[in-house]
Parts: C-alpha cells; sequence; structure tokens
C-alpha cells in the first residue's frame, strides 16, 4: 500500500504540472499525454478517494483543453473571416480582369498573383473552396478567350507574314550583293524592328527574324572590312586633329586676341562634327580642346578682372578731381584758370580704361560743370559790360569836359599872347627907362610856355579819349571773352 501511495502522489503531482503548463503551443500533445495516463489509471491500484482525485483533475485537464480548442477555433474563424474579405475583392477582381481586360496576359498574370496569396493563408475550408471555385471560373474564362485571341492571332500572323515576307528576301538578296552596306544595314535593323512590333505567332516571328539574321550574316564581313577602313581613317584624322589642337592650346595660353583666339577654338571645335575619330581619342582630344577653352576663359576672365580694377582706380581718382571742377565752376571768379583747370580734368579721360555707365557719368558732371561756368561767365561779362560801358562815358564825358575847357584856356592864352606882341610892337612903349615892351614880352613868354604845356595836356586827353573810345567800342561790340578780373 506503501508503493500505491508513492505512484499516487507523483501521478497526481504530475497531472498538476500538466495543468498549470496548458496552453495553445502544447495542448494538442499533452492531450494524447492525458489519454496515456487516463488509460494507465483504469489498471492501477488506488484507493476509491485517490482515484476519483486522478480522475477530477484528467478532467479538469480536458475541460482546459477544450477551452483552449474553442478559443484557437474562435481565433481561426476571426483570422479566416479576415483573409475572405482580403482575398474575396481580389476573387472579384480577378473575374472581372478574365472577362474584361482587353490584354488577357495581364489578366492572366493578375490571376496567378491571387493564386499565390492563397498560399499559407488561414482560411475555412469551405470559404477557401469557394473562392478558389470563383478564381478557377476566372482562369477557365481566360482560356477561352486566349484561345480565341490565339485564332485571330494566327490570322493576323499569317496576313502580316505575307506582306513581311517580300520586303524580307528582296533585303536578304540585296545583302548579298549590295555596295551600300550602312544603309542596307539600317535597313535591316529597321525592319528587324517592325517584325517585332507586329502582331505574329512565335513560329512565324522566329522565321522572319531567321532570314534577318541571314541577311545580316552575309553582310557582317563587308561591314568589317569597311569598318577597319574607317578606322584606320579615324587614326589619320586623330593625328592630324591632333597637331591642330596642339597649335590652339598655344593660341589659348598665348594669344592677345581673345575674339580671334575664339574663333580658332571654334574653327577646331568644327572639325569634330565633319571628321570620324576613334571613340577614345576623341574623348581625349575632345577633353584637351576643352581645356584650352577653359584657359583662354581663365585668361580673358583675369584680363577682365584687371581692367576692371584699372577702371575701378581711374574711376576713384577721377571722381575727386570731377566734384572739385564742379564745385570751382560754382564758385570761382577766375574764369579763365578754372576753364583751363577743366580742360586739364577732361584731358585725363582720354586713353583711359574706364566703364562707359561710369564714363558718361563722371562725364555729363564735367560738362555741366562748363555749361555752368559758361553761363556764370557771360552773366558776369553781361555786368562788367554794363558797369564798363557807364565809367567808360563817365570818362569820356570827365575827359571832353577838360578838353573843351583847356581848348577855351588855349584860345584865350592865344588871344593874349597876340595882344601882347601888338602891344610891345607898339612906339608908344619905347623909349623910356622903364621899358615896358621887356614886361609884356616877358609876360607873353610865361604864356608861351603855360601854352605849351596846355597843348601837351591837350594832346595827352585826346589820346586818353581815343583810348576811352576804342574801350567803349570793343565793349559795345563784346561777343567773346573780355578781359577777366
Amino acid at each position: 500500500m506503501e508503493n500505491g501511495n508513492k505512484t499516487f502522489s507523483l501521478i497526481r503531482d504530475e497531472l498538476t504540472g500538466i495543468k498549470k503548463s496548458l496552453a495553445e503551443s502544447n495542448y494538442r500533445d499533452l492531450k494524447n499525454l492525458l489519454i496515456d495516463r487516463q488509460r494507465e489509471l483504469r489498471a492501477m491500484d488506488l484507493e476509491r478517494d485517490q482515484r476519483n482525485e486522478l480522475r477530477m483533475l484528467i478532467d479538469q485537464c480536458f475541460e482546459k483543453i477544450k477551452a483552449l480548442r474553442e478559443s484557437e477555433q474562435k481565433a481561426f474563424e476571426e483570422t479566416s473571416e479576415q483573409n475572405r474579405e482580403k482575398l474575396s475583392p481580389l476573387v472579384e477582381k480577378a473575374l472581372f480582369e478574365a472577362r474584361y481586360n482587353e490584354d488577357t496576359r495581364q489578366a492572366w498574370d493578375f490571376c496567378i498573383s491571387v493564386q499565390h496569396e492563397f498560399r499559407g493563408i488561414r482560411l475555412q475550408k469551405e470559404i477557401r473552396e469557394m473562392l478558389y471555385q470563383q478564381l478557377q471560373e476566372a482562369f477557365d474564362l481566360l482560356k477561352q478567350r486566349r484561345s480565341q485571341e490565339q485564332g485571330i492571332l494566327e490570322k493576323k500572323s499569317l496576313s502580316a507574314q505575307r506582306e513581311l515576307m517580300p520586303e524580307v528576301e528582296k533585303l536578304v538578296s540585296e545583302a548579298e550583293t549590295s555596295d551600300d552596306v550602312n544603309t542596307l544595314w539600317s535597313k535591316l535593323i529597321a525592319l528587324q524592328q517592325e517584325i517585332r512590333d507586329q502582331e505574329l505567332t512565335y513560329e512565324a516571328r522566329k522565321g522572319l527574324l531567321e532570314k534577318i539574321q541571314q541577311a545580316f550574316d552575309a553582310l557582317k564581313p563587308r561591314r568589317e572590312e569597311r569598318q577597319s577602313a574607317l578606322e584606320e581613317e579615324s587614326l589619320t584624322n586623330a593625328l592630324s586633329l591632333e597637331e591642330t589642337i596642339a597649335e590652339g592650346e598655344v593660341v589659348a595660353a598665348e594669344a592677345e586676341d581673345f575674339r580671334m583666339a575664339f574663333d580658332r577654338l571654334k574653327q577646331i571645335q568644327q572639325a569634330f562634327r565633319v571628321l570620324s575619330l576613334p571613340r577614345e581619342e576623341r574623348e581625349g582630344l575632345y577633353q584637351r580642346l576643352q581645356q584650352a577653352f577653359d584657359t583662354l576663359k581663365g585668361r580673358q576672365e583675369a584680363w577682365f578682372n584687371e581692367r576692371d580694377r584699372e577702371t575701378t582706380i581711374n574711376y576713384n581718382r577721377l571722381k575727386p578731381l570731377v566734384i572739385n571742377a564742379m564745385e570751382r565752376a560754382r564758385t570761382s571768379n577766375e574764369f579763365k584758370k578754372t576753364r583751363e583747370m577743366l580742360k586739364n580734368v577732361q584731358a585725363e579721360f582720354k586713353g583711359i580704361r574706364m566703364k562707359a555707365e561710369r564714363r558718361e557719368e563722371l562725364y555729363s558732371q564735367l560738362q555741366k560743370a562748363f555749361d555752368i561756368l559758361n553761363h556764370r561767365h557771360d552773366e558776369y561779362l553781361a555786368t562788367k559790360k554794363e558797369k564798363m560801358e557807364l565809367r567808360v562815358d563817365y570818362q569820356l564825358s570827365d575827359v571832353e569836359l577838360r578838353l573843351e575847357d583847356l581848348e577855351k584856356e588855349i584860345k584865350k592864352d592865344l588871344l593874349q599872347i597876340e595882344e601882347l606882341s601888338e602891344t610891345g610892337d607898339n612906339p608908344l612903349f619905347k623909349g623910356g627907362e622903364a621899358d615896358p615892351s621887356d614886361d609884356i614880352h616877358n609876360q607873353a613868354e610865361v604864356l608861351k610856355a603855360a601854352l605849351a604845356s596846355k597843348q601837351e595836356l591837350l594832346e595827352e586827353l585826346l589820346q586818353e579819349k581815343e583810348t576811352l573810345l576804342k574801350k567803349k567800342d570793343k565793349w559795345a561790340g563784346l561777343g567773346q571773352e573780355g578781359e577777366e578780373e
């Protein structure tokens, strides 16, 4: 009995462990183990209570297994429904494609892709059979349509083959004798593509393409021979062009006339369009030519940069001169010196580099300075002319008045001298101790001396009057620059 208790304890512990470990991942294997233990239990010598306890544990395990199976079945049914919802639209689309898609090959490929969706997917048996039957219906429809299309294709293929065969045979015949290898080769390529584009059966297309290949094979030796001659010519062209490019490289590196240099490089570039050249040599030579262009462009850019730098320096140097010239033209009354100064600034523009817009900017300001100076000078001369005319008129009036007075005095002196001469010659005044004629004579000499002085003054006044008249005529007819103060 002691051994029976020991066996009971072991089985009870085992069943308890099975009950605790039951899960969806292992319940099938454990179910078989429980069945084995159930059989063994019948043959075991156990007390009634022990047997009932073990049976109860086994029943509890089976109840748990049942619950797990029901849960698994429910999950399976839910997954099956989800997969049905996923596959059903695809199957319906497959049927639609099978009925209406003009491209049966595309429709067939789509049906195949739907068929692949069934692999490894969880579905209830009846749902799988229903959907697969619908998909099979799509395949059957496509088979019927493809069979019909094959019949139509065979008719079209026969018609197209009849149209193409004469042209194929003609080119095959020409391939044996024609000297225009390149043209015939191009025609064969075009006809080959046309055959591939036509609706033809596999056998018809294969037969036509084999004939085209015969023509290619007939042309190939002559084409290779001409290709060899062309390659030799290409090498000769490459050697000649290399010398020309070497010349172009020198021009690009040293020429001072950039336009001439660019024209020369463009002439060399044009040779690439007309000469046949080996591919590798063409790339290498063209790269050298491009480098020559880059060299020339770099030199030209450097020249322009230097010119821009020089033009900026010239602009910055001349701008203050022009500003100063403008200020002088507005304020200075030394018109002659200012005009000379403007001319000197104007002379600075000759032979120097400057951007056209900046040159125009400064030159227009300088011209404006000339205009301002000329306008101010004209106003100055007009004012000075008026003042000088008034001054000369006043001086002339004064001189004429003095002349008039002096002429009167001279006339008076002449008359007085004449009277004294007559008196001195009178006998009545002679013969006394004090001869009055001597006094008269002395008085006449004094008057004559005074008269001579007055006559000199008269000459001076007449010359002054003549000078004033000339000055008046000059200012009256002023049409050119006058004297500057």
